[in-house]
């Protein structure tokens, strides 16, 4: 069973926040592989708002930095076995509690470690911030590999096409 935080309570955070500001007040997280403030700007996004499958989240939608694109296209033309991606992708996956996607209650952040780093969790590390920003797992950043070995899941990363 995955270890995330159960769903936060519905509340708005303000949109004006910048993700940096958020990320920033987790113990442990190294800054530079936090999502830019802009992240909407210059990260792909990977689809519309749309139920979740996430434990933490009602609605969501995934952004994929630049550095994940060319495993991002595999996996959306079928060639998932050959998708592998880089040390230093970031996923930032908005968290919603309503349908329409305006209310944001919170982020999942997971970022792509060098290789052998931590190759018992697919040398990734997750975050999962609230509502108010305050990171719930950061002394944890491998709490989440559980429920990302499933089949749907391609080398620990879930979101589908």
């Amino acid at each position: 069973m995955c270890s995330t935080p159960p769903p936060p309570r519905p509340r708005a955070l303000p949109r004006a926040l910048p993700l940096a500001l958020l990320l920033s007040s987790c113990g442990g997280w190294d800054e530079e592989a936090a999502a830019p403030e802009g992240f909407r700007a210059t990260y792909q996004r990977l689809h519309e708002c749309r139920p979740s499958a996430h434990p933490a989240a009602e609605f969501v939608i995934t952004w994929l930095s630049p550095e994940g694109a060319e495993a991002w296209s595999k996996i959306k033309s079928g060639l998932a076995a050959e998708a592998a991606f880089p040390a230093g992708a970031v996923a930032v996956k908005a968290q919603y509690s309503d349908s329409s996607c305006a209310t944001l209650s919170g982020y999942t952040v997971m970022e792509k470690l060098p290789a052998g780093t931590d190759a018992a969790n697919g040398d990734w590390r997750w975050q999962y911030l609230d509502e108010d920003g305050a990171c719930n797992n950061c002394a944890l950043g491998a709490s989440c590999s559980g429920c990302h070995t499933t089949p749907e899941c391609v080398g620990f990363f879930c979101t589908q096409p």
